[in-house]
């Protein structure tokens, strides 16, 4: 798991399976960053997620300070991982790219 902060805020690039396994190390990524503005979940390398990353990415939603978890980017996802967060209406909440 890869954290970066450029112009567009503070970018969370998880790695190939984004499971329940990868919980502690994308916790530790973001509760180490005070007052965050704008966090962008970087999809490139992601290839499976399973219900915890739901979870995950709810948990990121509370620990920001952005006025709205539609402040909350995920891109790069591949189709599987979108249609995903489709089903479980993530479209809805977040940006996904």
């Amino acid at each position: 798991m890869k954290i970066e902060k450029d112009k567009r805020g503070h970018v969370i690039s998880p790695t190939e399976h984004f499971t329940f396994k990868e919980h502690k190390e994308f916790h530790s990524a973001y509760a180490r960053i005070k007052k965050p503005t704008k966090y962008i979940l970087d999809m490139k390398n992601v290839k499976y997620v399973d219900s915890s990353a739901l979870g995950m990415i709810q948990l990121l939603g509370d620990h920001s300070s952005v006025k709205s978890k539609r402040d909350i980017n995920i891109i790069n996802a591949h189709e599987n991982v979108k249609k995903f967060f489709t089903i479980f209406n993530f479209d809805k909440m977040y940006r996904i790219s």
